[in-house]
């Protein structure tokens, strides 16, 4: 690589990469970023399958309790079927995961954008229709919040078998 900024491109290198020098190629390095592995080691994969089933199990939880499986007083068949929806959808990202490891980022975006505006449409029925309840704003807040840092963590992933 060429000092010079003005020098040509040597092969395999990209103006991104002379940007960044050598410091950013230390990071990611050091960092595992550029290895397909999380900051902590474990592979993007397990992560990505990891936040897939637990939001199968919140969105399967609060089916059962709209269900009144779980627990009483809180009765909602058509938030429990949403919800149980949500959960088919992300069992079935999950389920590719294992299936076709390729597929793994893919499915894991396609399903959890999925379930997050499917989770958004859930919040705005709770707040203009309601029944409002406090479980019901923490299991909904629940799952955004785990959705979104999914969907971050499948976002910075790549595909990696």
């Amino acid at each position: 690589m060429s000092s010079d900024p003005g020098a040509l491109l040597q092969p395999g290198e990209s103006w991104a990469s002379r940007r960044v020098g050598q410091v950013g190629r230390v990071f990611v390095r050091c960092s595992g970023l550029g290895s397909g592995r999380s900051w902590n080691g474990e592979p993007m994969t397990q992560q990505i399958r990891f936040y897939l089933g637990l939001e199968v199990l919140i969105f399967l939880a609060a089916a059962l309790i709209h269900f009144e499986v779980l627990f009483d007083g809180y009765p909602d068949a058509s938030a429990g079927i949403a919800e149980s929806v949500i959960a088919g959808v992300l069992l079935l990202g999950l389920i590719l995961s294992w299936a076709r490891p390729p597929w793994t980022r893919a499915a894991g975006l396609a399903t959890q954008i999925f379930a997050l505006l499917g989770t958004f449409v859930g919040l705005t029925l709770l707040f203009v229709v309601g029944p409002r309840t406090t479980l019901d704003i923490v299991i909904h807040l629940v799952m955004v919040g785990v959705l979104i840092v999914g969907l971050v963590v499948t976002a910075r992933s790549r595909a990696i078998v």
